[in-house]
């Protein structure tokens, strides 16, 4: 199987129905349309698409996804490509709903906070602030 398409069904079984559902934007909703307009036009692919995003937890149902992406993508090159490009976009920076957060750290770094919502102060190493007790 290739890791690309196993990750792109893996991520569509679990994450399609909220994208839809939450309003997604972006690459997700393009990575969804893509997909799902392809697949209508084949009814088993549909129905795998379908049966991935009732069980994702169900490994054959993700597998049955990923078989119908590769073959799609086997009998229409352009569609891989654009599936692969919105992939990228969606999975580098992904936009599913309002209330997401993206934290991403590249490199080394000292001293790091990744968050969404912080009510209060955050301090780094020995701090003696009104918190303290010595």
């Amino acid at each position: 199987m290739d890791p690309v398409l196993e990750a792109v069904a893996t991520a569509l079984a679990a994450k399609s129905a909220q994208a839809v559902v939450a309003g997604g934007k972006g690459a997700w909703k393009a990575l969804v349309r893509l997909v799902r307009d392809r697949f209508a036009e084949d009814p088993a692919a549909k129905r795998a698409w379908q049966e991935a995003v009732a069980d994702p937890d169900d490994a054959g149902n993700v597998g049955s996804l990923t078989r119908a992406l590769a073959d799609t993508e086997r009998a229409s090159p352009e569609f891989g490509v654009e599936l692969r490009k919105l992939w990228h976009r969606a999975s580098v920076h992904p936009d599913v709903g309002t209330q997401t957060v993206v934290n991403q750290i590249d490199g080394d770094v000292e001293s790091a906070v990744q968050a969404r919502d912080i009510h209060g102060g955050i301090a780094f190493g020995h701090h003696p602030g009104p918190h303290r007790t010595r």
